[in-house]
């Protein structure tokens, strides 16, 4: 279904929950692998994150309706001490998700609360019954 130049090739390959999908690493460079979703119905491949990062650990949630993975992508300069110029190693890995399917709640943002269900929460959250000012 799909190659590679490099000895790492393909690997991690992850499978959708309803099956239809195939979320895996590619190596493409030198210094990174990309993320590749495959429709196995066409054949189609969607890059989801290039080799511009190492990319790795794709993982579909239960659902279907999220694909996450890490990349290190948090570059940090600091000077050589024996060249005395900057240099620039990889960060720390740090987790990604992509939302599926356009319909999907973004689950980082919050819904909106209607006033009374802003009451009601802020109700539930007051202090607890008998506890008076002034007892």
């Amino acid at each position: 279904l799909d190659s590679s130049e490099w000895e790492e090739g393909i690997s991690e390959p992850c499978w959708s929950p309803d099956g239809e999908w195939l979320a895996y690493v590619r190596k493409d460079s030198r210094r990174g692998a990309s993320i590749i979703l495959l429709c196995l119905e066409t054949g189609e491949k969607t890059t989801v994150s290039d080799s511009g990062f190492e990319n790795y650990g794709p993982c579909f949630d239960p659902d279907g309706r999220f694909l996450s993975f890490f990349s290190c992508r948090t570059f940090a300069p600091f000077e050589c001490e024996i060249t005395m110029d900057l240099n620039f190693s990889c960060g720390s890995s740090l987790p990604y998700l992509v939302l599926l399917q356009q319909d999907s709640p973004n689950p980082f943002q919050r819904a909106a609360l209607s006033p009374a269900e802003q009451r009601d929460r802020e109700g539930d959250e007051g202090p607890e019954a008998g506890d008076e000012e002034g007892d």
